[in-house]
């Protein structure tokens, strides 16, 4: 166990670059199960500062996670 923490204090961290915000769009397609780490992913990115979109069939569960919604048919 020392080892490994020696490892990571000794592991030199990166340095986090500054993008543009981004416009994306999630496809998500099958069960409610598929979709959950969907919109777990959508809001990292939110947090990140981009603007996300979830095109999908399941509107009240996604809207409940409040990223915008666009719904498919």
């Amino acid at each position: 166990m020392r080892f490994l923490v020696k490892i990571f204090a000794m592991t030199p961290t990166l340095p986090i670059l500054q993008t543009k915000s981004l416009q994306i769009t999630i496809l998500a397609v099958g069960s409610r199960g598929d979709l959950q780490p969907y919109c777990a992913l959508a809001v990292g990115l939110r947090r990140a500062g981009h603007k996300v979109k979830i095109a999908t069939r399941y509107v009240g569960w996604v809207e409940e996670r409040n990223p915008t919604f666009t719904g498919i048919f």
